[in-house]
């Protein structure tokens, strides 16, 4: 792999930004189902490609992809809410 170029990673996901949710870059989602936000095909900070779909940091630079609760963590949530106090 040439480590000169910042775009050398392919995409081949799609990743929203907020729920971690990851598609095939041939799905051709633009937009997540689950709410809404623009999918990333692509870091925001250095450009490299969305190459795995378990990303929540970047593969090139180290940037944060992800800004809400993935999915674990999402489930973490749900089974805590349903604890009665």
């Amino acid at each position: 792999m040439n480590h000169n170029s910042s775009r050398d990673l392919p995409a081949l996901y799609c990743l929203c930004p907020q729920c971690a949710r990851a598609v095939p870059l041939r799905s051709g989602e633009r937009y997540c189902v689950n709410d809404g936000e623009p999918m990333l095909v692509a870091c925001p900070a250095c450009g490299a490609g969305i190459a795995s779909p378990y990303a929540r940091f970047c593969g090139k630079c180290g940037a944060a992809l992800v800004r809400g609760p993935g999915p674990r963590d999402f489930l973490a949530l749900v089974a805590e809410a349903r604890r009665e106090p």
